[in-house]
């Protein structure tokens, strides 16, 4: 009887810890984060974040990881902001297909 406790408590404790493992990142993020922060920080580094966007978004047509929530939307405002209206509507409309 106890053995058979022992085995039950190990083969519960393994599929717990098989549980655990950890998941891979469906999602490709690049520089993303520490790009924004240093934008948000200082407007001046717009150029720096821009170019991220951008090379998120090029990067998302090979790359087997899709691309972050967010980013097309976040592209389409920085563009809106320059004035390019066209263009930003066009990346707000990839964001809300993703």
């Amino acid at each position: 009887m106890i053995k058979k406790s022992i085995k039950v408590g190990l083969l519960i404790s393994a599929l717990g810890l098989g549980a655990c493992q950890q998941q891979p990142d469906i999602y490709n993020w690049g520089e993303y984060e520490t790009t924004m922060l240093a934008y948000y920080k200082d407007a001046s580094h717009i150029g720096a974040f821009e170019a991220e966007l951008l090379a998120l978004i090029e990067q998302s047509d090979v790359s087997d990881k899709k691309i972050g929530p967010g980013i097309f939307a976040e592209y389409g405002y920085l563009l809106l902001q320059k004035g390019d209206i066209e263009k930003s509507v066009k990346y707000f409309t990839l964001e809300k297909k993703n």
